[in-house]
């Protein structure tokens, strides 16, 4: 069961990451899902899925589409029978800039797409049912979200912060001497940060951490946690775990 993925063209790629597609007679899977960056968008036609979280409360089953804010705890899927979901990730910040929607209301949640978006699926999930080739399955999520691009731009200063965020930063001031270059009360630039990303600045400092922690570790598995943490910022083996499991 391997996704086919697609890498959309601009404008789609400023909000989003890539859109995937996944289909199989039968699957049975449990998943541990790590805390992302990224928001999303899931279209599912499964016989049976349900996600579940960290405290074993269950998010979301057997729905047909869903919104799934960042999650700053792990997420636990299942899937069993017949497979077929459609998905659509977006990069940090993304949700905000595609729609216009505050990402700060999505975080730890999963929530009914319809809710959001209304009776304006029911056309694509039409084309996704009807259509057999791959390719134009993801065209037609595309061509969607271009039509429902809200054009809701992020301040240049919140996406210069976003990308150069990282625990040195962190540790060093990096957040406040933003804010005293752009001239703005610590609560202001917080609260726009979270209107776009969800998170607050220090969050996402740690969030984007793990994230790169993580690829280290699948990329070159050899590797100690205690040379994986100090490549990241981190100055030893329990400072690295302390970020996991706060």
């Amino acid at each position: 069961m391997v996704p086919f993925i697609k890498i959309p063209d601009f404008p789609i790629s400023n909000a989003v990451e890539s859109l995937w597609f996944c289909k199989a007679d039968y699957a049975h899977s449990e998943v541990t899902t790590f805390p992302l960056l990224n928001e999303g968008l899931i279209i599912d036609f499964s016989q049976s899925y349900k996600s579940v979280d960290y405290k074993g409360r269950t998010l979301i089953k057997n729905k047909r589409i869903w919104i799934t804010g960042m999650h700053t705890k792990p997420l636990f899927t299942e899937l069993k029978g017949k497979h077929e979901q459609y998905g659509i990730l977006f990069k940090p910040g993304g949700l905000y800039k595609l729609f216009g929607i505050p990402a700060s209301e999505f975080v730890n949640q999963l929530i009914d797409a319809n809710d959001i978006l209304g009776d304006e699926l029911n056309e694509i999930m039409d084309t996704l049912v009807k259509e057999i080739n791959p390719h134009l399955k993801l065209s037609a999520i595309e061509n969607f979200l271009i039509k429902k691009m809200n054009h809701s731009e992020i301040n240049h200063y919140l996406q210069n912060v976003a990308s150069a965020l990282n625990d040195n930063g962190l540790r060093n001031g990096g957040i406040k001497k933003t804010i005293a270059e752009i001239n703005q009360s610590s609560k202001s630039f917080i609260a726009n940060f979270k209107k776009v990303y969800g998170i607050t600045p220090k969050k996402f400092c740690q969030m984007k951490l793990i994230n790169n922690s993580l690829t280290e570790i699948t990329v070159t598995p050899s590797s100690s946690l205690t040379q994986i943490g100090l490549n990241n910022g981190l100055y030893d083996q329990s400072h690295f775990i302390k970020h996991f499991v706060s």
